[in-house]
Formats: structure tokens, C-alpha cells, sequence
């Protein structure tokens, strides 16, 4: 019997958390080698969630300049988790193992997801992940360290 992909199991949530932090902290904690983040905004309580799965998976964060850098600082070359700044940046996706990715309105706050205001949608389409992975790999090397 075959495992469930990261995407089926995120779909099998009860549809009450489709709109909540649960979809995005389960999606997340999927992870089992990387996690490729590219996101506008983030704040602390989200920054300490990355920083918890840094201790088993690789962390790459491409952000916006809106997200502190006083923040971010402190979690910068620790367990793993790297960080990059794009001012302009308005792309909100996480790639989870280079393979199943999720894509929608998702900026990081605690704010945002505890008042409904996000919305994830996970895909395990390869040629998707393929397309989101290069993105993201276009970002991060225009972005600054």
C-alpha cells in the first residue's frame, strides 16, 4: 500500500481548516527534506514555526522587506534555515520536498490565518512543482542575502 502524497493528506483536512492556520501548519510539518518559502510577509509567531522544523528540514525564506529584518535575523544560518530579501516580491508559494507545492493569498501572520484571510491551495502536479521550483530558484538568486 502506497503513502499518501503530502498534497492528498493536506486535502483530507476537515473543510473548516481549509481557511485556517491548521492547512498551512499541517502542510508544513509534511516536510521531510526541504521546505522552499516565498512569501511577502511574515511575523514572529510564523518565524518561530520555521525555525522548529529547521531542526529536521533545510529552510529557504525569500520575503519581501516588509517583514523585519530584526525578526529574521536571529534564525539566519541556524539549523538550516536560510534567508533572502526581495523587496519587490509578491509571490506567496511553498515548495515542500522540491516536489508538492502550495500557492494562494498565504502571507505568514498569525493575524492573517487566525482571521480567514488566507487561502492555501496544494498541488502534486510535477510539472507544477517543476514551474514553482524554477521560479523560486529565479527569485532567490536576484535576491539579496
Amino acid at each position: 500500500r502506497s503513502t499518501p502524497s503530502p498534497t492528498a493528506r493536506c486535502r483530507s483536512l476537515p473543510t473548516r481548516a481549509s481557511f485556517g492556520e491548521d492547512r498551512i501548519l499541517n502542510f508544513l510539518s509534511l516536510a521531510e527534506n526541504s521546505l522552499d518559502i516565498a512569501v511577502p510577509f511574515l511575523d514572529e509567531a510564523f518565524l518561530w514555526i520555521l525555525k522548529s522544523l529547521s531542526f529536521r528540514v533545510s529552510i529557504r525564506l525569500l520575503t519581501g522587506s516588509g517583514s523585519g529584518r530584526a525578526v529574521t535575523e536571529e534564525c539566519l544560518g541556524k539549523n538550516g534555515m536560510e534567508m533572502r530579501v526581495l523587496p519587490a516580491l509578491h509571490e506567496k508559494a511553498v515548495i515542500l520536498d522540491r516536489t508538492y507545492t502550495a500557492y494562494g493569498s498565504a502571507c505568514l501572520t498569525k493575524t492573517a490565518w487566525r482571521d480567514a484571510r488566507e487561502l492555501l491551495f496544494p498541488d502534486d502536479d510535477p510539472q507544477i512543482a517543476a514551474l514553482r521550483l524554477r521560479q523560486f530558484e529565479r527569485a532567490w538568486d536576484i535576491a539579496a542575502p
